[in-house]
């Protein structure tokens, strides 16, 4: 990667999901909170590309959030 550090400009909207990151993590550490929830979004991202074949649509958008949508093709069964 090259990188000693990443520079995130702080916000209020940044600083509340961070906040709400870390009591959901039970982690008091704002670089564990967002190793613990990228590690989360790519594995979910993983389970969900696994999974979404035995999905109907309803389930798939009721997995999907804002952030990350679960996109479903139009399937031809034979």
């Amino acid at each position: 990667m090259g990188r000693d550090y990443i520079r995130l400009r702080s916000n209020r909207e940044r600083e509340k999901l961070l906040a709400e990151a870390k009591e959901v993590l039970d982690e008091d550490q704002d670089s564990k909170a967002i190793d613990a929830a990228l590690r989360h979004l790519v594995e979910s991202h993983g389970n969900l590309e696994e999974m979404k074949r035995d999905l109907t649509p309803d389930q798939a958008e009721a997995l999907s959030t804002s952030e990350l949508s679960l996109t479903m093709y139009p399937q031809v069964r034979r």
